[in-house]
């Protein structure tokens, strides 16, 4: 069974595991007033995500028929394909998107005649026959050009597409920084949607993103924090960096204690990979490298038996000193958050 929850009366989350650090969730969401129904579904996925939510639908909505509106914040083909699919099954659902969304995601096959653009609402609100509006804001560049979010008044969620998604690590505000470290591409406009994100704090309950947790509460405010300093976009990786060379000799270590090299999944995620390689050696990560060697050292002694564990984290405290970096699996009960560079 899938894990489900009801985020708000008629509105049901749905996560689908995409790997070890990464989950996609998709929200249905019934409306009921003015003697109407309408179902609403947020960033459904693939094909194959499809497939296993059918399911759900009949339970939560009373079948696809019952499918109204699909909303859909980014082209990526993982949130978008299945859009299309829905779309192209009935003569009903409409596709919620802004204008540069759709120039992308209409190659999936979407309907130009059932699609209402968020740019050409007025004040950015969709009203529903049942009397409900809900609140399209812009997330520019957050990742891509004409990201999105969805602001649900009445539930008081608003779902933010990538922002405010996270990877899957040992600490949440880690798995936070390292999403956005990951796939964001401009600290300028990062730090504008979240501030449209923090000045809606005392209206919204919870913060509900594509990839990983919701965010409420002093939860909510620390990721507003963190968020709302973060540098990202960094022109490439510094060749330099110390924690490249610690990366390199933590998987030597490896190596040599399992008796032979590790494959790329085992220790790398590819649902999420922090690490940038190219002919198997190490170049640079794709978060920051104090962060990407912290995850690398959890993921080295994850692939150990316990008999080796001990071995591994001596071998990372040699490395910490030798490379003058700060390794946190090396010491179990000191659990930083690194900075950036």
């Amino acid at each position: 069974m899938l894990e489900t929850d009801e985020l708000a009366p008629g509105v049901h989350r749905l996560r689908l595991p995409r790997g070890p650090r990464l989950s996609h969730t998709t929200c249905v969401r019934r409306f009921a007033g003015r003697g109407r129904s309408v179902g609403l579904i947020i960033s459904p996925g693939s094909d194959e995500d499809l497939r296993v939510l059918e399911p759900y639908l009949d339970a939560w909505l009373g079948g696809p028929s019952e499918l109204h509106y699909v909303v859909l914040f980014e082209a990526d083909p993982e949130m978008a394909m299945g859009a299309a699919t829905l779309q192209q099954a009935s003569s009903q659902p409409w596709i919620v998107c802004s204008r540069d969304a759709f120039r992308l995601a209409r190659y999936h096959g979407l309907d130009a005649r059932r699609t209402i653009l968020m740019d050409d609402l007025p004040r950015g609100e969709l009203t529903l026959p049942t009397g409900h509006r809900l609140r399209c804001l812009p997330a520019h560049h957050c990742p891509a050009r004409g990201a999105s979010m969805l602001l649900d008044p009445e539930a008081r969620l608003l779902f933010t597409g990538s922002l405010f998604a996270s990877a899957e690590l040992h600490e949440p505000l880690l798995g936070l920084r390292a999403w956005h470290e990951a796939t964001m591409p401009s600290t300028s406009w990062l730090r504008e949607a979240v501030a449209r994100v923090a000045a809606r704090q005392t209206s919204v309950l919870t913060v509900v993103p594509t990839y990983g947790q919701t965010w409420a509460g002093r939860d909510l405010r620390d990721a507003v924090d963190l968020l709302g300093a973060l540098e990202v976009g960094a022109e490439g990786d510094d060749p330099t960096d110390p924690h490249i060379g610690a990366a390199r000799e933590v998987l030597t270590e490896l190596t040599a204690l399992l008796g032979e090299s590790p494959s790329s999944d085992l220790i790398d995620d590819p649902s999420f990979p922090v690490l940038r390689r190219e002919a198997g050696l190490v170049t640079g990560f794709r978060i920051s490298g104090a962060l990407g060697l912290d995850v690398l050292g959890r993921a080295a002694l994850s692939a150990l038996p316990a008999a080796s564990k001990g071995l591994m984290r001596r071998a990372l405290l040699d490395i910490e000193r030798l490379r003058r970096v700060t390794i946190a699996p090396a010491h179990p009960t000191h659990r930083p958050v690194p900075s950036r560079g």
